[in-house]
């Protein structure tokens, strides 16, 4: 079962569990094990589709402005992350915001959801990072 890292100030508290459950409660979010740490606390959830739904733009920016902030696990990194090999130099040659905007501007349903392009050095590799982990295999398809 996928296990998410959420990191906070006096985790002890019983304010904060209530806090806690009461957000992912509002968010539809199910999990089965609520596990106190020094430093905030795990949750174990049934699917990776829970998971994901806890590092949703609205959802994490509500746990952020509650002192709440999750901790992406790097299972969730990889389902959303695609590696392209022997990019064109063209392409390659260009930016990280000049790819990002050409991905935009030719593919609707990316839709301001890509989170980082990263370049390999001495390589003509790059990796896109997306929101979630459905357009990245979207991407693929």
């Amino acid at each position: 079962m996928p296990r998410v890292k959420i990191k906070t100030q006096n985790s002890t508290d019983p304010r904060k569990t209530s806090s806690l459950l009461e957000t992912l409660s509002k968010h539809d979010i199910f999990i089965n094990k609520l596990i106190h740490t020094q430093d905030g606390f795990v949750m174990v959830v049934n699917t990776e589709m829970e998971m994901d739904k806890i590092f949703k733009a609205n959802t994490t920016k509500e746990l952020n402005n509650k002192d709440f902030y999750p901790i992406t696990p790097p299972e969730l990194k990889a389902s959303r992350s695609i590696i392209i090999t022997n990019v064109d130099n063209h392409i390659n040659n260009n930016n990280e915001d000049d790819i990002t905007h050409e991905l935009y501007m030719n593919n609707s349903w990316v839709n301001s959801n890509i989170t980082s392009i990263f370049k390999f050095p001495n390589s003509r590799a790059m990796k896109i990072t997306f929101n979630e982990s459905c357009l990245a295999k979207k991407s693929t398809s």
